[in-house]
């Protein structure tokens, strides 16, 4: 038996020729030749599996393939008994998958889910969601693929605003569309009282930020014209003060109020 042993092992394994001359000194004391055996063959597939790896390492960052480099680091965390929600206290505290829904990448983005990632973490500096970032960048893949894992659509950030609010705030309108399909609550206000947009709402933001197409989209969906921010102004009011025609077309199109006064100095 140990010779069928020693010659697996020195024929099958690509050992160093002195790792090979070491098994046969040993080859006529079979308790000391499986000991060096098992210890020489553990040596060899270690080796092969860190090439291996770093090879795979070397070909997905050649190819920008952040979805092989995620698959990666979770063989090497589960290895390792590393934490998969380690934040990374530079980059605003995010975890790996806030990172990753933050630059929509959606293959990274599903690698980590389908590995346990917790969704509904959030960044330490504002308290943003995965989905609150997926949708301020306007990935709508990661957007689907957060809502598909049941994540809160109504969640808010330190400041009280919501995924919609972000999405508004850039004018994307597929994931505003994803969004309020998804029930999305339309008219929620920011609770920020250090901020000057207290008490704007996604229709101020989407008026605010120029984006007519955006603001229709929430007018259609029931957002309310007479909301007033901090300011006392209504988001037609802060369309005025930006002098965006088109948005301010969008908006007597759909029979916004034009009479009401500002209580306060706008935006």
């Amino acid at each position: 038996m140990y010779r069928h042993v020693y010659i697996y092992i020195t024929e099958a394994l690509p050992l160093p020729s002195l790792a090979r001359a070491k098994l046969r000194l040993y080859k006529d004391d079979p308790f000391l030749f499986c000991y060096q055996a098992t210890a020489l063959t553990y040596q060899a597939v270690a080796r092969r599996e860190i090439a291996r790896r770093r090879g795979l390492l070397e070909h997905a960052r050649a190819a920008g393939d952040t979805a092989a480099l995620t698959k990666l680091a979770l063989e090497e965390s589960k290895e390792k008994g590393w934490v998969l929600e380690a934040v990374d206290e530079i980059n605003n505290g995010e975890t790996p998958l806030l990172t990753k829904c933050a630059e929509g990448d959606m293959a990274a983005a599903v690698l980590l889910i389908e590995a346990g990632a917790d969704t509904g973490a959030s960044t330490t500096s504002a308290g943003s969601s995965a989905l609150h970032l997926a949708a301020e960048n306007g990935a709508l893949d990661v957007v689907r693929l957060l809502l598909r894992s049941h994540v809160d659509v109504n969640a808010v950030d330190f400041a009280g605003t919501t995924a919609l609010y972000q999405a508004a705030s850039c004018g994307h309108i597929p994931v505003i569309a994803e969004l309020i399909a998804a029930q999305a609550e339309i008219n929620v206000q920011i609770t920020d009282d250090s901020s000057v947009l207290q008490g704007s709402t996604a229709l101020h933001m989407a008026c605010y930020g120029g984006h007519a197409d955006a603001a229709y989209l929430l007018i259609q969906a029931k957002a309310d014209f007479n909301i007033r921010d901090s300011n006392g102004a209504t988001p037609l009011q802060s369309t005025c003060y930006k002098g965006y025609s088109h948005v301010l077309e969008r908006l007597l199109e759909c029979k916004a109020p034009v009479n009401v006064q500002v209580r306060a100095p706008v935006l």
